[in-house]
């Protein structure tokens, strides 16, 4: 059914009841909001990113632990299809934003101050690619790092989304990066996308890192993995090196010896891009022109490599709980397709 506003009155959404991981998820309806707070917009979900947090939430393991029943999606693109009176939005508006969770929906409130214009030129998949992932990695390499031409850079988990989006970014910053993935089929993606060298944990752990930049060491390292990969790829750094904490998918929270980046002379930098975006919403909002400005030029293309619809939900948190993809893969409550061919 639909309201006299065009709007339905029942959507669908993937449901978490339990912190069962994703065995969790359940396709159910819900009612959709009738009216839209002050500050809220109501948008129609096209597209919804799987990121590394939509797993933890459903594991109980992230630090926004949402009330039962919720869908987790932190990251969608949409169309406004209601909004409060004096909102800067109207209805039929094309938005990328994030939700904190809720996107795995065919409807989501979502805070205005973190919708932003989706650009015309982007298709509804890659957008729900970029924000998250191209937007944590602009703030990583340009505002927390400086990185400049001709640095070298490493990446650790290279042929997932942030790692993707990270060697996209360096390549149209300047700098030469050195790309660390699990398989040869996943090296083999890192330099198709412009990485100058790809090499596997196994040797980045023998410091072939280091010697692949002729011995002077890494400028920078943005590392999304942590674990005991994080020293390994810490002790290959440059003077003035800059290694920059993204996340911890490997699954353990590494403990460094405080003397490495003293001998180094290098700083360990923390980013939390979530954080920044909400204190900082007008640089934020640049990036997002950045980003767009890149896509538009050609310098940036985010690798959406697959979608799944609603139903198929639980699969894809699966699949990116086991590692089955590379690139950035979809939610969207239209038909799933595959996208882009590796």
């Amino acid at each position: 059914m639909q309201s006299k506003d065009g709007v339905p009155t029942e959507g669908l959404a993937a449901y978490c009841r339990s912190h069962e991981g994703p065995s969790g998820i359940r396709l159910e309806t819900f009612n959709v909001p009738s009216k839209v707070p002050k500050g809220q917009l109501l948008v129609e979900v096209k597209a919804c990113g799987v990121n590394f947090p939509d797993l933890l939430v459903t594991q109980g393991k992230y630090q926004l632990k949402p009330r039962f029943p919720f869908a987790p999606g932190g990251e969608i693109s949409g169309v406004v299809v209601a909004c409060p009176e004096g909102s800067r939005r109207k209805v039929g508006d094309e938005v990328i934003a994030l939700t904190g969770y809720g996107g795995f929906s065919s409807h989501v409130l979502v805070a205005e101050a973190q919708a932003f214009s989706k650009p015309s030129q982007i298709p509804f998949p890659q957008a729900a690619a970029l924000l998250m992932t191209y937007g944590t990695c602009l703030y990583a390499l340009e505002t927390r790092a400086d990185v400049r031409p001709g640095e070298w850079v490493l990446v650790t988990g290279a042929a997932g989304g942030i790692g993707t989006a990270a060697i996209e970014l360096c390549r149209a910053m300047g700098a030469r990066v050195i790309a660390v993935a699990s398989s040869e089929g996943k090296r083999a993606l890192c330099l198709k996308l412009g990485a100058e060298h790809a090499i596997s944990y196994d040797q980045l752990t023998k410091g072939e890192a280091k010697t692949l930049t002729g011995g002077k060491g890494l400028d920078v390292v943005l590392d999304s993995v942590g674990s005991a990969f994080a020293e390994k790829a810490l002790r290959q750094m440059a003077w003035n090196g800059r290694f920059l904490v993204i996340g911890f998918a490997g699954g353990d929270i590494p403990k460094i010896a405080l003397n490495l980046p003293l001998l180094k002379n290098c700083s360990i930098v923390g980013v939390f891009w979530g954080a920044w975006l909400q204190r900082e919403p007008k640089e934020a909002g640049a990036h997002v022109m950045k980003l767009s400005k890149w896509f538009e030029e050609g310098k940036i293309r985010p690798l959406v490599t697959k979608t799944y619809s609603l139903e198929e939900s639980k699969q894809a948190l699966v699949d990116f709980q086991t590692r089955k993809m590379q690139g950035k893969i979809i939610v969207t409550p239209a038909k799933a397709q595959p996208f882009a061919k590796l």
